[in-house]
């Protein structure tokens, strides 16, 4: 998805409601377990416009790693350069090197290709108790196509679909539901692979969005029983304040991007914001998820009391030696490295803009 101008819809949020949202938010000191710390191993580039069997290779919005090794890669072309697709992989971790295996077509419920609009993919998450595939959407608000969670199989072709609340499917009659590109980037399955994770980029309308200047909105997080797709609970998210632009006419916003289970209570959270005339703001926190409010019963957050996620900061992109951050939004714990630290996995969304790369990061983590 493109930050600039997901950036632009909080110009239309009202700062009040910001100060309402943030008065409601209750938060204490809480130990999330012991401290992470990610150091960089290896970062590289996919060139623009690399192709691959006839597809042009970009938009990587999300990643995922089966246990055999196989990686699987989802671009977000809304089928206009190609049908909408997902690749496969293998990994050097210690070069940040990708190598393209195999590339296939996302099918709709009947079985055809996606129509030019009507999808928008964003992230990918292996299953190992059913060897397939869940993957998201964030649908159109303004075609009025809702986002979705759906398992496929590893050809592509639909296997079921999770029932969304009401609150989460676009909603163009009230001032509520998710905002147009600030839906289900972050997904992941949980530890033990019982529960479908999914997060929203940015904040319900009626929770007052993701970013204004000055103030922190707050997204849901919801938990879905994989086995029923029942909801089963929803905590609210607090990311932080995206770095100010120098002038006042524009606005910066932040928000979540992806989730990865780290054990059963903590989630890694990657927050990305962008700035204009500063940049892309990365930023990895371990979030204790079971320490959080269920706010699944609240219509709104606004005037309400409820506890975030409490988190902790695992690594500052700015600070690790990068030869340059780009728009950073998949991520995926990788293989274990020679000297037995885990390896997590990022790239970036090239937007299919020449401006952009596609960026591999590979760190450790300890």
């Amino acid at each position: 998805m493109n930050l600039l101008n997901r950036t632009l819809h909080a110009i239309a949020i009202a700062g009040a409601v910001a100060a309402l949202l943030l008065s409601s938010c209750t938060s204490t000191p809480h130990a999330i377990g012991p401290a992470l710390r990610a150091s960089l191993v290896a970062e590289s580039t996919i060139e623009h416009g690399r192709t691959f069997r006839n597809t042009v290779v970009g938009g990587i919005s999300g990643i995922d790693r089966a246990v055999d090794g196989t990686w699987y890669l989802i671009s977000d072309d809304r089928s206009a350069k190609g049908p909408a697709r997902f690749y496969t992989a293998t990994l050097d971790a210690a070069t940040a090197r990708f190598t393209l295996t195999y590339v296939a077509t996302m099918k709709d419920r009947d079985g055809r290709e996606f129509a030019r609009g009507t999808v928008d993919p964003e992230a990918i998450r292996w299953d190992e108790a059913s060897g397939t595939l869940w993957w998201t959407s964030e649908g159109d608000e303004r075609a009025m196509i809702d986002p979705f969670i759906r398992e496929m199989n590893l050809n592509g072709s639909f296997v079921r679909e999770i029932p969304l609340p009401a609150p989460l499917r676009m909603d163009t009659a009230t001032p509520s539901g998710p905002r147009d590109n600030g839906v289900f980037e972050p997904l992941a399955l949980s530890a033990d692979g019982r529960t479908i994770i999914v997060g929203l980029e940015e904040g319900l309308k009626q929770d007052n969005g993701g970013v204004t200047r000055g103030a922190t909105g707050a997204v849901r997080i919801s938990f879905f029983d994989r086995a029923t797709g029942k909801l089963e609970r929803q905590i609210a998210y607090a990311p932080e304040h995206a770095p100010q632009p120098a002038s006042d006419s524009l606005v910066a916003g932040n928000g979540v991007v992806e989730i990865l289970p780290i054990d059963e209570r903590r989630l890694l959270v990657l927050e990305r914001a962008y700035t204009p005339g500063l940049g892309n703001t990365v930023r990895l926190y371990a979030a204790d998820v079971a320490a959080a409010t269920d706010v699944s019963s609240l219509a709104s957050l606004a005037g309400t009391t409820w506890t975030p996620a409490p988190k902790q900061l695992v690594a500052d992109f700015s600070t690790l030696g990068l030869t340059r951050l780009d728009n950073v939004e998949a991520m995926a714990w990788g293989p274990t490295l020679e000297d037995g630290r885990r390896s997590l996995v990022f790239m970036s969304d090239n937007n299919f803009n020449p401006a952009q790369v596609t960026q591999v990061i590979v760190l450790a983590v300890e």
